[in-house]
């Protein structure tokens, strides 16, 4: 996993992470480990959508710590904030965001992070 750290004037720090590629079956969860403390804009790319066929739906989420967790924008397939009917869901717990395929399918995703800290 590539980690790029910037320190900008202000002191705060920027990180930026990709997490390279996991496959997910059905009902399979990966969490990404302190990532909203403070805050973080997280990109998830998959492979498949929910039928198997390979069209790359892609989100873009914003999380911030005990706040709710906004979907910015998505592209292909359904994706949620809240574990219901939708093929990908995102929510979060703590500092920790976790991502759930819930699509009927095992399929490749790839996350991409930019955390803000600091404050």
């Amino acid at each position: 996993m590539p980690v790029h750290i910037k320190v900008p004037e202000t002191g705060h720090s920027q990180i930026h992470f990709t997490s390279g590629n996991i496959s997910l079956s059905q009902f399979s969860t990966h969490t990404l480990t302190s990532v909203q403390n403070t805050s973080a804009i997280v990109s998830i790319n998959a492979q498949r959508d929910h039928n198997g066929n390979i069209n790359y739906p892609s989100a873009l989420y914003f999380c911030n710590y005990n706040r709710a967790t906004q979907i910015i924008k998505t592209s292909g397939g359904s994706w949620d904030i809240e574990d219901g009917g939708a093929d990908h869901v995102l929510y979060t717990s703590g500092a920790n965001v976790i991502f759930k395929n819930r699509a009927a399918t095992t399929t490749i995703f790839h996350f991409t992070v930019l955390a803000f800290s600091g404050v």
